[in-house]
């Protein structure tokens, strides 16, 4: 009797246990909407359940912990957020895909705590830190456990050597060159000697032996230095490197995409010097004033943030596509200020960029200033197909458009306010003494706009800055100066 009450007790006991264990399982099996097409595809890639569009989450859900996600031709972390429905997800594996030159980290899911971007093509990391450099204050947005950073993360300069300075309990990889995962650092290498050595003149501040620390600040005095890289000697060069030919210009960036920084870079090659450079990402810091070059090309050129920029020069950029000055806050718009020597006054020089696209000008309507600019030149931009608006443009001393057939139109100003004699206003323009030089080619004179313009300023349009009037336009090619002018008078000048 005892003996079959303690079965029929363990009978009860095993039933209700079996009974809870699948009542428990039931429980914790449920659906998560994952709203992506591409998602699904992915998941269901690794295994995962689903009923119709819906994940379910169950054991096999649920035991992710790591998931790689690489060579899947991603360019947007913007639908991987939903990763959320997989609770225990840590580690994110993202190697060689196309996210672009920026990511946001602030998509992904917040219980992912490693994350491996290597092999990829990021120079900036949206979403990690808040950054004040002049305030010297860090905010953290995002902590991971582990990050692994590409090779293009060594120039990042405004945000990743803070993160890393301030989060020093994080474990920071950063690929090499050649592709092998190290620590981070906040040191840089210059590879060529010579402008090793110019930039440790200018920048002393910077140095740490003979690496650039990213970290440390310039000097009152180096923050408004000039970086005349320059090897033409004479008035445009530094005497020290006059005739030096680099091998690499990898180093500029690391200043002049520094927020500290308020001056400007120019390079101008010694004659018959036809080397050509790559600059892999240029990213002008708030404070950059010019970057005035000539053969160097630039794979990614982002002036988002160059809001105090006003002089800039690209003559034989074969890999520019795009320019957007829309975010700058002087350019054009400094009066007086804009308008002096050239080299001084704001620039806006394009010449032989074969696959230059878009110009997107500054937005010069209520300025409190007014607009001018010494130098306008857009010259052998065959695919320019942006409408060049001029209509608020009030002063300018050189004005030069020439192999320019695919811009649809040229909106010149409205009124010129004030005429210039090299540099200097004139409040009070007399023919014949001072003018605004203006050089174009055939196609440019031909448009309608082009002839309004010149009959309403054609007395003191010159190419050379003696105006002499004729009711015969005349064109040549300048051997001195190697584009087309318009002049109204019958003979050429340098003949």
């Amino acid at each position: 009797m005892r003996y079959n009450t303690v079965l029929k007790f363990i009978s009860l006991i095993l039933g209700g246990a079996i009974l809870l264990s699948s009542c428990k399982k039931e429980e914790f099996i449920y659906q998560k909407e994952i709203k992506s097409n591409r998602l699904t595809n992915i998941l269901k890639a690794q295994g995962l359940e689903f009923d119709g569009d819906n994940l379910l989450v169950n054991d096999k859900a649920r035991a992710v912990k790591s998931l790689d996600l690489s060579s899947l031709g991603l360019t947007s972390l913007d639908f991987l957020e939903r990763l959320e429905v997989l609770p225990n997800l840590e580690e994110l594996i993202l190697k060689h895909n196309n996210f672009g030159s920026k990511i946001d980290l602030s998509k992904l899911p917040k219980q992912v705590k490693s994350l491996d971007l290597s092999d990829n093509q990021i120079y900036e990391f949206n979403g990690l830190a808040d950054v004040d450099i002049a305030e010297a204050k860090v905010k953290t947005l995002r902590r991971f456990r582990k990050l692994v950073l590409p090779y293009s993360a060594r120039l990042n300069v405004e945000v990743l050597p803070f993160y890393a300075h301030t989060n020093k309990d994080i474990q920071l990889l950063m690929q090499n060159k050649f592709g092998k995962v190290e620590p981070y650092t906040t040191l840089r290498k210059i590879p060529d000697p010579n402008l090793r050595k110019f930039f440790k003149r200018i920048f002393k501040s910077k140095f740490q032996g003979d690496e650039v620390n990213l970290i440390k600040n310039f000097s009152l005095k180096e923050k408004n230095a000039k970086m005349n890289i320059s090897n033409c000697g004479g008035f445009w060069g530094d005497e020290e490197l006059e005739g030096v030919i680099y091998t690499s210009l990898e180093g500029v960036e690391y200043f002049l995409n520094d927020p500290r920084y308020s001056g400007d870079l120019m390079y101008l090659p010694k004659e018959g010097d036809k080397t050509t450079y790559t600059l892999e990402y240029l990213k002008p810091g708030v404070k950059c004033t010019g970057f005035m070059v000539e053969n160097i090309s630039t794979k990614i050129l982002d002036l988002s943030s160059a809001k105090n920029l006003c002089r800039l020069s690209l003559d034989n950029d074969v890999l520019v596509k795009e320019i957007d000055l829309s975010n700058t806050k002087k350019f054009m718009r400094r009066g007086v200020s804009g308008f002096k020597s050239w080299g001084e006054g704001d620039m806006l020089i394009f010449v032989g960029c074969p696959n230059l696209q878009y110009l997107k000008m500054p937005n010069l309507t209520n300025s409190d200033n007014l607009v001018t600019i010494n130098t306008l030149a857009l010259i052998n931009l065959p695919k320019l197909k942006s409408i060049i608006d001029l209509r608020a443009l009030q002063v300018i001393d050189n004005m030069m458009f020439a192999e320019i057939s695919a811009v649809p139109e040229i909106k010149y100003p409205k009124k010129i306010a004030y005429f210039t004699d090299q540099g200097e206003f004139v409040s009070e323009q007399k023919e014949g003494e001072v003018a605004t030089k203006f050089y174009i080619d055939k196609d440019v004179y031909k448009r309608s706009s082009t002839q309004s313009f010149i009959e309403r300023y054609k007395p003191f349009l010159n190419a050379t800055g003696k105006v002499q009037n004729s009711e015969q336009e005349y064109f040549d090619d300048d051997k001195q100066f190697p584009y087309y002018y318009y002049k109204p008078k019958a003979e050429s000048p340098y003949k």
